[in-house]
């Protein structure tokens, strides 16, 4: 069988920006639109990730991405907890192992946060996260139970009228203050409903903007484990 290609843009949108709706856009110019999908996840954990599934899937339809597009994943960096996307690629035929996956990430998440890191196993193994190898044809990549190649998008970069750039994190801590005509100006989000959603579940002024688990973010320890469990 000929090896297929599919895109995945996993993380928490905790919430959606415009920078990751480029993000989605570029996948999609560059994978295709049937090819491509976002992972997220049902986790909640206050005050950094306050949003549901739902929630956030309400948001990406206010940048006018499909439904089918928004997939509920248990955690959306590790393969092994796919199920609903494997259910979409099995009503194709598909498995992870007919097809090249490729994890979308945005340039200058991969530069200053890398969730992803290429690397070689204490075994002298390839880890699961590699670059694609240079003039090399899909039949000859490995398939998404073995590898998974990234593919860095690029950084288009949104200064919020406070004047700092736009991240999920500043986006947690200049909307739920921000007027209705700042806070389309900062997401591009006119609908009313839309804004009351995010400004209600995000943070107060003064809560901590992440929780600590030793010296580590609790949701950087959680996907630390994951991968590393993909790299042994």
């Amino acid at each position: 069988m000929t090896k297929q290609t599919i895109a995945v843009y996993p993380g928490r949108f905790q919430p959606m920006g415009k920078h990751h709706r480029d993000t989605y856009d570029w996948m999609v110019s560059t994978f295709g639109y049937d090819n491509s999908w976002i992972l997220s996840s049902d986790s909640v954990k206050l005050p950094k990730s306050p949003f549901t599934f739902e929630e956030k899937l309400a948001i990406a339809q206010s940048y006018g991405i499909p439904v089918e597009k928004f997939i509920n994943t248990k955690v959306p960096y590790a393969h092994t907890t796919w199920s609903n996307l494997k259910a979409i690629l099995a009503e194709r035929g598909l498995t992870l192992e007919d097809v090249v996956v490729y994890y979308v990430v945005g340039a200058k998440d991969q530069k200053d946060d890398p969730r992803f890191t290429p690397g070689i196993t204490k075994k002298g193994k390839p880890t699961y996260f590699q670059f694609e190898p240079p003039n090399t044809s899909a039949q000859q990549l490995a398939d998404g139970t073995k590898h998974g190649y990234l593919a860095v998008a690029p950084h288009v970069e949104y200064i919020l009228p406070n004047g700092v750039e736009s991240s999920g994190t500043e986006l947690r801590r200049f909307l739920p203050t921000a007027s209705p005509g700042e806070f389309a100006q900062a997401t591009g989000i006119t609908d009313p409903q839309i804004q009351n959603l995010i400004r209600n579940k995000l943070p107060t002024v003064g809560m901590l903007e992440s929780v600590v688990y030793g010296d580590k973010d609790v949701d950087q320890a959680i996907r630390t484990v994951f991968i590393k469990g993909l790299m042994k």
